[in-house]
């Protein structure tokens, strides 16, 4: 966790978004590391389908198409969820 959270200080991105423990990163579109969704925090406030669907939101407000950073602390089902969904 700790070098993810690193990598993540090292490419900074000019917006970040807090959304239950996902951060929800953007620049203008410049880079995919730095605009994307880091899901690097459990959380619990939320369901995986509300997050997941205010991120889509939250990108298209932006005009981007939501980008999803897969790693090993991402919470349980997300990248089967994110599949189903195509």
């Amino acid at each position: 966790m700790r070098l993810e959270e690193m990598a993540l200080n090292a490419w900074p991105a000019l917006h970040t978004t807090l959304l239950d423990g996902w951060l929800l990163r953007s620049a203008n579109g410049y880079t995919k590391r730095s605009n994307s969704v880091s899901a690097i925090y459990q959380g619990n406030q939320h369901s995986l389908d509300a997050k997941i669907r205010w991120s889509e939101e939250y990108y298209a407000r932006l005009g981007q198409n939501p980008i999803f950073k897969i790693t090993p602390f991402v919470p349980e089902g997300l990248d089967q969820e994110l599949d189903k969904r195509g």
